[in-house]
């Protein structure tokens, strides 16, 4: 047989040869490699991520609450260890209020934690590699994840439906300045025991700050901090996932929010396709967030009475006074707007704020924010830095999923 008649026979076997070492990802591609794994698949389970230009990811998991946990730690891992070591790193600088310590509200988040959460955390761990303990902690400092800097209001949200909204359905924004060197994720989660949700917090954390479910409900929660605080208690950031897994309506969100222990300070407002309802809290108070013309505005500021007196200033009086200022002149942005406010508006507002949290203070940490609209299913979000203009990406967190 001549020399060129075995090689176009062995042509094909090469080409195969290529093609199976191309998708085991031993042969050159054209694409770079992506920065998050595009899925990891178990047996039971199925994980998902994209990359995000706005800098935010997006992981998708489904399962059982064990196995849910158990894929995010394994794809999330050296991201929670990070996340672990900085909350140890929170402890050691005494960031919870004066008597409460970090193995206490680690130990209070165990017991008032119900068991599903406690089973995603279990998972978390063991997919990590750190123990539950370290999950745990990672939970339940969720006010220090969020200081407020120099100036600055450190977080801001606001809520507009009915008249105030040019198409009527209602529309939430929101917006944090985390602790520098602390990433974002957005996690679509498909429990096989609760509704589909979606929700923004840090790597390793069970709840969110920011967040909407399949029934068209959306909400965030904003931290405050107060002297008014209980280890026996769920974070902001958990009952608000809590309430996007088990409810239907923003009406039942918020009453559920409020019958749960709470551990400290919030501010956290829910959203249906044409209505809000907000709520404030510490640990043993509660009082609704004041409506004004179909909006509500929030900035970690209490603004009943009775709540403001246990609000803890982390600035001095005067800095703590130019804070309130900010926050006066965001709401009276966002009243000014009212009546004309759409998609495009509800981003400006954010990115006024943005720009102005990012040039406050000595700190120029990024500004993560995030506009909802639960009629549409759509989520816009973004991170603004020093220096670079907010860039957001449309985001639609309840596709199908590949597998279940």
């Amino acid at each position: 047989m001549s020399a060129s008649r075995r090689r176009e026979l062995l042509r094909p076997a090469f080409l195969a040869l290529a093609v199976l070492l191309i998708v085991l990802g031993i042969g050159p591609r054209n694409a770079p490699p992506r920065t998050w794994p595009a899925r990891v698949n178990g047996t039971r389970y199925v994980i998902s991520a994209e990359n995000s230009s706005a800098g935010i990811p997006v992981v998708e998991t489904g399962g059982s609450r064990w196995e849910m946990g158990f894929a995010l730690g394994r794809l999330l891992q050296a991201e929670i260890r990070d996340a672990v070591a900085a909350a140890h790193a929170f402890c050691a600088a005494g960031a919870l209020p004066p008597g409460n310590s970090c193995a206490d509200a680690s130990a209070g988040l165990r017991q008032a934690l119900p068991p599903v959460f406690l089973a995603e955390a279990e998972g978390l761990a063991a997919g990590a590699g750190v123990r539950t303990a370290d999950i745990l902690l990672l939970n339940a400092l969720f006010e220090a994840w969020f200081p407020p800097a120099d100036g600055s209001l450190g977080t801001a949200g606001f809520a507009a439906w009915g008249p105030a909204v040019v198409s009527g359905q209602a529309l939430l924004g929101a917006g944090w300045r985390p602790a520098e060197g602390v990433p974002l994720v957005w996690v679509v989660r498909r429990p096989d025991d609760g509704l589909g949700s979606a929700t923004l917090g840090l790597p390793g954390w069970l709840g969110g700050v920011a967040g909407l479910n399949e029934a068209h409900v959306a909400g965030w929660a904003l931290p405050a901090r107060t002297s008014d605080s209980s280890p026996a208690g769920l974070p902001a950031s958990l009952i608000l996932r809590g309430a996007l897994e088990q409810t239907a309506s923003n009406q039942e969100a918020l009453r559920w929010s409020m019958g749960q222990p709470h551990s400290g300070g919030a501010q956290v407002v829910f959203a249906g396709e044409a209505s809000a309802d907000g709520v404030e809290w510490s640990a043993r108070m509660q009082e609704p967030l004041a409506s004004d013309a179909n909006t509500i505005f929030a900035a970690g500021l209490f603004h009943h009475p009775t709540l403001a007196a246990v609000q803890l200033p982390a600035l001095d009086p005067s800095l703590f006074h130019a804070v309130q200022q900010s926050a006066e002149s965001a709401q009276a942005n966002l009243r000014a707007n009212s009546g004309w406010m759409g998609r495009e508006k509800g981003l400006d507002f954010l990115r006024a704020w943005a720009e102005g949290e990012t040039t406050a203070g000595p700190e120029k940490h990024p500004v993560a924010v995030v506009l909802m609209e639960p009629a549409e299913m759509r989520v816009y979000a973004g991170t603004a830095g020093a220096v670079q203009p907010l860039a957001f990406t449309v985001f639609e967190p309840l596709s199908a999923p590949a597998h279940r």
